[in-house]
């Protein structure tokens, strides 16, 4: 079964052992608002005792790190890309907006196209994680936050 829907308020109508939520979904709800309701959809949907398994832009790194322009190069007989990713941090909302510029050239005739996008990602800390899973209900039993960038 296959279904489009907003995962920050969307309710199954079905339990699940796991959820799991990968390519940084969860970081992509830059609200509090969304960031709780992703959480609350992933419990309700959740048998007793499942798993909510999730990837999220952590926190301390980034801050440690820094965001950072980056340049990706791809080449193959007829096509060279480049992608800029160019961030944008806002450090009082733990928000950077990634910048992205794609650019393609056919290597044959040598025309461009060029693309941009944003991306605007939040960083997460491990207490603001666990009071979000704990407001969704997540506690006692097998639930809880573990001390890794894994919830379960």
């Amino acid at each position: 079964m296959l279904t489009q829907a907003d995962a920050t308020g969307y309710r199954s109508t079905k339990t699940f052992d796991a959820i799991v939520s990968l390519f940084h979904v969860v970081s992509y709800q830059t609200t509090n608002a969304e960031l709780s309701g992703i959480f609350l959809t992933a419990r309700e949907a959740l048998a007793t005792g499942g798993l909510f398994v999730f990837d999220f832009w952590y926190g301390p790194a980034v801050l440690t790190q820094g965001p950072q322009t980056r340049l990706r190069r791809l080449e193959t007989e007829s096509t060279r890309v480049i992608r800029i990713a160019q961030p944008s941090h806002d450090i009082n909302r733990n928000i950077v907006e990634v910048n992205y510029t794609i650019i393609t050239v056919d290597r044959q005739s040598g025309r461009a196209e060029e693309v941009k996008e944003t991306h605007a990602m939040r960083y997460l800390f491990l207490p603001e994680i666990e009071l979000m899973a704990a407001n969704a209900g997540f506690s006692g039993g097998g639930n809880r936050v573990s001390g890794s960038p894994v919830v379960d």
